[in-house]
Order: structure tokens, then sequence, then C-alpha cells
């Protein structure tokens, strides 16, 4: 385990890899447009209805 200050941040080299996969990619922004988009047309003449994405994944393993 790293052991740091907690007052100062962690340089570059410090922290782990990337793989080049921005975290905010098409994928995650097209499938809940997607919902969305058939929901209003599903639903367009119902007004008792709401969406929201919350784009947060955690895991405690």
């Amino acid at each position: 385990m790293v052991k740091s200050d907690p007052r100062q941040l962690p340089s570059s080299a410090e922290l782990p890899c990337s793989d080049d996969t921005p975290v905010d990619n098409e994928d995650q922004n097209f499938i809940p447009n997607l919902l969305l988009f058939l929901l209003q047309y599903i639903w367009a003449n119902r007004n008792d209805w709401f969406f929201s994405v919350a784009r947060n994944w955690f895991r405690n393993w």
C-alpha cells in the first residue's frame, strides 16, 4: 500500500495506467438516450413518469 500525504496530490507516475478508453464513452450516452427516446415515444400522452440516469457503478468485493 502506498502511503501519501492527504494534503498533496499524487504525481502522474503514481497514478494507475490508463487503457486509453474514455470513462464517458459513446455507449454510456447512447443507451440512456435511446431509452429516453423510446419512453417519450411510447408514453407521449402520459405525464406521470420520470426518467433519470445515474452513471455510477460501485462494487465492494
